[in-house]
């Protein structure tokens, strides 16, 4: 069965929230954080200070923050657009692990979170234990659940390790993207193919993202301008196509062209009697779009309903089409006359010429 397309248009809120100070430049010592970022639970620090010697990588500071033994070091910026529900975004930022930060450490970790003020910071993100002592760019996907006024970043997990001589978490954060990019959201309709025809269709639906935007699709057909969110003219098979945002983002979104395999299957109810022009043909089809065209003897009669009614006996051929073009294979059928009625009689003498008793027998 052919899918309906389902239109969407872009979003009109469609955002990238700007970061502040994203290379986190401020002047090394220990408590504090750039503006306009702020410390959001005990006392992170701008590095490279003290026993932390990391060249940055990008501008000249960065921050570290520990977790562990009670230590819990978050900092955090007020947005300039919150983050939506339902959307989708990107963020990405360098991150080392420390081995010695106060004290061993045992892994490096990042979480992600979304706040409101006054609220319990949810999390959107987070790494997992990480090895890397010099840096690495790491891209955290956000979908938050509400609105978010505030992203909060910090260490936030601790490997089991039992041979260790360490009990915390820490992290070494630098070059924030200079903006929470939205991730385009995008659907795709199909339309399947007639059977041995190129006859299928895909058409994409935004549903969020920054306009304007482009697509790639994967096909080398001739003829069409493949910058446009729909593409025709596909024969069966598998195709993708890449939807790519004002913002640089993109998705790829993969599908199938399916073969419409149509097919036809008839009732007859013969004449009711010899000669009679009473006979009824009904249509099935499987497969294909409604609603349906019923065709008889190449378009002698063409109707929208599927039974043929006030037919004589005789052959009739039937195709059927749908509502996408696609038809099925000619079906001949046969109605078969009934036999006529046939009447013969046989004369019964009477017994000594009694003519009161003569009879005639009639066999039909």
């Amino acid at each position: 069965m052919a899918v309906v397309f389902i239109l969407f248009s872009a979003n009109t809120s469609a955002q990238d929230i700007l970061l502040g100070n994203a290379s986190l430049e401020g002047i090394p010592h220990r408590g504090i954080v750039p503006k306009p970022w702020y410390i959001y639970s005990n006392s992170p620090d701008t590095q490279p200070a003290a026993e932390i010697l990391l060249l940055p990588s990008n501008g000249k500071t960065y921050v570290g923050a520990l977790y562990g033994n009670g230590y819990y070091e978050c900092f955090a910026q007020d947005l300039e657009t919150s983050l939506k529900p339902g959307k989708v975004y990107q963020l990405s930022f360098d991150l080392a692990y420390p081995p010695y930060y106060t004290k061993n450490i045992c892994n490096g970790s990042l979480a992600i979170y979304g706040a409101n003020p006054g609220e319990v910071p949810i999390l959107l993100w987070e790494s997992g234990a990480f090895y890397n002592t010099d840096w690495k760019t790491y891209t955290a996907i956000l979908k938050p659940q509400k609105e978010y006024r505030q992203i909060i970043a910090g260490p936030n997990y601790v490997a089991p390790c039992s041979s260790c001589n360490c009990n915390a978490t820490a992290v070494l954060v630098d070059n924030f993207s200079s903006a929470i990019k939205e991730i385009p959201q995008a659907e795709i309709g199909i339309q399947n193919t007639c059977k041995d025809r190129g006859t299928g269709r895909a058409k994409v639906s935004i549903k969020s993202g920054v306009p304007p935007f482009r697509y790639h699709w994967s096909t080398d057909i001739t003829g069409v301008n493949k910058d446009n969110n729909e593409l025709h003219d596909l024969k069966m098979g598998t195709y993708n196509v890449s939807v790519i945002s004002a913002n640089g983002l993109a998705i790829m979104l993969n599908f199938n062209i399916g073969e419409e395999d149509m097919d036809i299957k008839s009732e007859v109810i013969p004449p009711s009697c010899y000669g009679y022009k009473d006979a009824v043909i009904k249509l099935g089809v499987t497969a294909g779009a409604p609603p349906y065209s019923y065709e008889m003897n190449h378009g002698v009669v063409v109707q929208n309903q599927p039974v043929f009614t006030k037919l004589g006996a005789g052959q009739y051929n039937f195709k059927i089409t749908d509502d996408l073009g696609c038809s099925t294979p000619i079906l001949t059928v046969e109605i078969t006359e009934t036999r006529p009625l046939q009447i013969s009689a046989t004369n019964v003498e009477p017994p000594c010429n009694d003519a009161r008793t003569r009879r005639m027998i009639i066999n039909g």
